[in-house]
C-alpha cells in the first residue's frame, strides 16, 4: 500500500520519485529541495471490514528557500486534501486499491530550519483506502 500511495502522490503533484519526491526516508544523496513522504503510524482500522485501512501519511518539504519549501508543501496539500476516488494499481503483486477519500489532518505548518539551515514544512493526511473489488466481493 505504501508504494501505491507514493505513486499516487507523484502522479498528482508531478514530483519525480527519487529526486524531488523521497519515499519513506531521505538519503545522504537526497537533494536539498525535496518532499519526503513517510507513514507516520497510527491511522484507523475497521475491525469488521478487513479490506479497509486508513493510514496516516506525512509530507515534509524542505528547501534552502522558505518560499520553495512552502510552495512544495502547498502543491501536495492542494493535490490531496479533500480528494476522492483515486484508483491505485497494485504494485509488486499487491491488490488494486481505491483511495476513497484523502483528508489533511491540519493545514501545512512551518517547522523552522533543520540542522543544515533548510526550511521545513509538514502536513499530515489520512487516506481512507479499500481493496478494489468487482462488486461481487472478489478482488480485482
Amino acid at each position: 500500500m505504501q508504494k501505491e500511495i507514493v505513486t499516487l502522490i507523484s502522479t498528482l503533484t508531478g514530483f519525480t520519485i527519487g529526486t524531488k519526491l523521497q519515499p519513506f526516508f531521505r538519503t545522504q544523496a537526497s537533494p536539498p529541495r525535496c518532499v519526503l513522504i513517510s507513514f507516520s503510524g497510527g491511522g484507523q482500522v475497521v475491525p469488521d471490514l478487513r479490506d479497509q485501512i486508513f493510514p496516516t501519511v506525512q509530507a515534509l518539504s524542505r528547501s534552502p528557500s522558505y518560499g520553495e519549501a512552502l510552495a512544495d508543501i502547498e502543491t501536495v496539500y492542494a493535490a490531496l486534501h479533500g480528494s476522492a476516488g483515486w484508483n491505485m494499481p497494485g504494485q509488486d503483486g499487491g491488490p488494486n486499491l481505491i483511495a476513497m477519500t484523502v483528508d489533511a489532518l491540519q493545514a501545512p505548518a512551518y517547522l523552522g530550519p533543520d540542522a543544515n539551515g533548510l526550511h521545513e514544512f509538514t502536513v499530515n493526511f489520512i487516506f481512507r483506502i479499500e481493496e478494489a473489488t468487482c462488486g461481487c466481493g472478489e478482488a480485482l
